[in-house]
């Protein structure tokens, strides 16, 4: 057990090592940076600007107001107005404050480009007030009569009747705290079971249009399906956007080093939301699914071809010498079993899988030949000392690394098999793989990378399980 448990630590830690350099590699290659700047209304990383695997300084909620700040005491700018109105009534209980310590000029100004925020929030008097000295006085006065009530505690009980209840009173009163209240908005979204909860996720949701401007929203005719299609899109935007509507602080900034880089939301994103979406929307668990099932076709004939292989020119080796008539023959043998499991499982077509059989036999014949990894065994008459075998070890044990194969044979098989899948046209993960590089799909190139690889590590784990001394096989002095 304790040899089990060390070697699935050594396999995992690979596993996440393989997974950090693919994921260095790929997000290189796949990052597209847009000449309107930084998509805010995205929920992919290729459009982000966000470390790859470490934020020596993640940009939270109050580290934006302060750099607006800043900017705008200096000169009025658009993107800065722009950039207030994106973060509306959540940068308010950090701004406000603030106001004061700016120069008259400048505190006019960022009050006068904070009036359609309020106006957005309908607070009332908004449309009154016309000039710059007069929207400082206007949000000084505001800001002293609602300061109060901007804490989570009081946000979240408004959201949590809204949810409960609807109603236009109440869906008026959670849009007067703007972005303030997208926490509890979000934290809100019900898991959608029935009718009711879909009913519960539009009324939340037309809230969150209003705040974001965004337009994801359930329909009138809306399935319980589109509704929590929907409602996990909300939750992967914020997931990517939530630090710059919140501020963070103490042990949190630490860990957001980590956390809030494309690798660290990756990985939340694999774990939380099923790998995400394609870039066309198709979940990619779905998507990897279906390729996933043609590709399997293919593996499981190349291996029963494979094996195939080795034990005819085992068997073989024992009555005759080997020749080029036995190698045509392990040939012929092996595309036996693999074209009838390929056709049996209707995936591809006859011809394919004749192409492929032949292909990977010749492969099989390189990489995977028993004979030379397990001599045939001659000793039964020796001495366990002297053949440095248990003889005490059952003998299907003995035989199981005849059946299982050599682990480091597996990813030559499985490449082979994208090979012939992107040669014939058959939409297998190959095919898969290729069409994401095309699109620039980080999210899919690396579901595609974490699956190939936990397939292989587990298989490895497997042929090691059964015959820990696989790698290492007994020596030919042994036998003389």
């Amino acid at each position: 057990m304790r040899r089990l448990l060390r070697r699935l630590a050594w396999l995992i830690m690979r596993l996440f090592l393989i997974l950090v350099l693919s994921f260095f590699v790929l997000s290189s290659t796949t990052h597209s940076q847009s000449l309107l700047g930084t998509d805010f209304s995205t929920d992919r990383l290729e459009a982000t600007e966000l470390p790859i695997l470490f934020n020596s300084h993640p940009a939270d909620l109050a580290s934006r107001v302060n750099a607006l700040v800043m900017r705008l005491s200096r000169e009025r700018a658009e993107s800065e107005s722009q950039e207030l109105m994106r973060l509306g009534a959540a940068s308010l209980p950090i701004l406000l404050p603030r106001l004061d310590a700016l120069p008259i000029e400048a505190r006019a100004r960022v009050a006068w480009d904070l009036l359609p925020l309020a106006k957005r929030m309908t607070w009332r008097g908004a449309d009154d007030v016309s000039s710059p000295a007069h929207a400082y006085a206007y949000f000084v006065e505001m800001w002293r009569e609602r300061a109060v009530d901007y804490q989570p505690t009081v946000v979240g009980r408004w959201v949590e009747r809204l949810a409960a209840r609807g109603g236009g009173a109440l869906t008026q009163t959670v849009v007067e705290f703007d972005t303030y209240a997208l926490p509890a908005l979000i934290g809100a979204l019900p898991d959608v079971k029935s009718q009711t909860d879909v009913e519960r996720a539009r009324s939340l949701l037309n809230v969150l249009r209003r705040i974001t401007g965004l337009d994801w929203a359930i329909s009138a005719q809306c399935g319980i399906n589109e509704a929590r299609t929907t409602i996990d899109h909300w939750q992967r935007w914020w997931h990517l956007h939530a630090l710059e509507f919140t501020t963070v602080s103490g042990p949190s900034r630490w860990s957001a080093m980590l956390t809030q880089t494309q690798f660290g939301q990756w990985t939340a994103l694999a774990l939380q939301h099923r790998f995400g979406t394609t870039k066309e929307h198709r979940p990619i668990l779905e998507h990897v699914a279906s390729a996933g099932l043609k590709s399997l076709a293919l593996l499981l004939g190349g291996a029963a071809g494979a094996f195939a292989v080795a034990l005819f020119k085992r068997l073989r080796s024992r009555y005759s010498h080997r020749s080029l008539t036995s190698h045509f023959s392990c040939l012929v043998f092996m595309s036996v079993p693999q074209t009838s499991i390929v056709a049996c499982l209707a995936l591809v077509g006859l011809n394919h899988g004749i192409a492929a059989a032949v292909v990977v036999a010749c492969i099989a014949i390189a990489h995977l030949d028993l004979e030379s990894i397990h001599p045939v065994d001659n000793t039964s008459a020796l001495p366990a000392s002297t053949t440095g075998r248990d003889i005490s070890e059952p003998r299907h044990r003995q035989a199981l690394p005849n059946w299982l194969f050599a682990g480091t044979s597996w990813p030559f098989i499985l490449t082979l098999i994208f090979v012939i899948e992107q040669a014939l046209g058959l939409q297998g993960l190959g095919r898969c793989c290729v069409d994401a590089f095309r699109q620039r799909d980080l999210h899919l190139l690396m579901a595609l990378t974490t699956v190939t690889a936990l397939w292989l590590l587990l298989l490895e784990l497997v042929v090691q399980s059964y015959h820990p001394s696989q790698h290492s096989p007994i020596p030919l002095e042994t036998f003389e």
